[in-house]
């Protein structure tokens, strides 16, 4: 499912260009021919989808019940040090009881959202998947050097931060 109101954001060298995901996640963008990096950002719209849940799931994978997927490293790691521990299970639990709004990596990405590229191949292309580490977050992007003519089917598989149980969207 297509995530709508994410900003996805085109910088090549002094320019900027911006579009927005419509309600069924699409975009589209013109821009010229040159090198582009292209950077999706969403704060909010999680919908209640971050429950209690999700920390029993961080905690699951720590102690080896279940395995330590992309998914669970990406969305777990509320901290934002490269980790997933007992504590973001307790930020988790701290955000679903409303005691905290954000979580210390939305803080640090400026985003409530991590982009993974799941982009059509075409030359000159890049792959920059999310990575969260102490003090610095890349939430992913797709970079063209250059980009030589029109680029379909650039897409990205979006993960809420504490979502760890991908319940999003939340009924």
């Amino acid at each position: 499912m297509g995530v709508p109101g994410v900003a996805v954001l085109f910088e090549g060298g002094n320019s900027q260009q911006a579009a927005t995901t419509d309600q069924a996640g699409s975009f589209s963008q013109g821009v010229p021919p040159g090198s582009w990096e292209m950077r999706p950002h969403k704060m909010g719209g999680g919908s209640g989808a971050i429950d209690t849940g999700d920390a029993a799931s961080v905690l699951a994978a720590r102690v080896g019940m279940t395995e330590m997927t992309t998914l669970i490293s990406l969305a777990g790691d509320v901290s934002g040090d490269g980790r997933v521990t007992a504590y973001d299970a307790a930020l988790i639990m701290r955000r679903a009881s409303g005691s905290i709004e954000t979580f210390p990596a939305t803080t640090v990405c400026g985003s409530d959202w991590l982009f993974v590229p799941t982009a059509a191949s075409m030359p000159n292309q890049t792959a920059i998947e999310p990575e969260l580490s102490p003090g610095t977050c890349t939430v992913g992007a797709l970079s063209y050097q250059p980009l030589m003519g029109n680029a379909a089917g650039q897409d990205f598989e979006a993960v809420l931060l504490g979502d760890v149980d991908g319940s999003w969207p939340a009924p």
